[in-house]
């Protein structure tokens, strides 16, 4: 008996691939450049992340990925909902054209949906802004200044992830 069977993901030859495979080799090469510039070997221990060869370097990089990780990912969360809400008034405009005169119903579901909408993009955005704030400040002083003397061995580095994976396990 043949069967016809469908393939695993709904567009085998997507560009989608292509884009999945950028991001995760690109982020692996950035990584590697950031881990052999800004690690080092002191009596025995091993410093990854922490000790710039050049500083200025570490600066720009703390600033650079301060607005890469936090402001951008904010910005398009920010930008993309805010399309999502501009369709769903649109269709609501048009589904209020099509229905009759008298009826509230959908103007009422569309409030609804509207509502749930803007919601939804505070909450998400909030719990963002809000757990990722102090990690990616933390690195950002980390990078700035290196003086303040932290790392990632500190009880507060530790904190600071800990709120961060608190969204991630939100999100989950």
């Amino acid at each position: 008996m043949e069967g016809v069977h469908s393939p695993p993901f709904p567009f085998p030859h997507s560009p989608m691939y292509s884009v999945i495979a950028f991001i995760w080799i690109s982020s692996f090469v950035h990584q590697m450049a950031v881990a052999f510039e800004s690690s080092a070997v002191i009596d025995g221990a091993c410093y990854g992340f922490a000790i710039w060869k050049n500083p200025t370097t570490g600066v720009a990089y703390g600033i650079f990925y301060f607005v890469a990780a936090y402001v951008i990912v904010l910005a398009i969360c920010i930008f993309c909902y805010g399309k999502i809400l501009l369709a769903i008034r649109r269709q609501a405009r048009v589904m209020a054209g099509h229905s009759a005169a008298g009826s509230s119903t959908a103007q009422t579901q569309s409030n609804q949906i509207q509502f749930n909408v803007i919601k939804t993009m505070i909450l998400v955005c909030a719990f963002y802004a809000t757990a990722y704030l102090p990690l990616d400040i933390y690195f950002l002083l980390m990078n700035l200044n290196p003086n303040l003397k932290l790392s990632f061995l500190d009880s507060v580095y530790y904190c600071v992830v800990f709120i961060s994976f608190l969204y991630t396990l939100r999100q989950a």
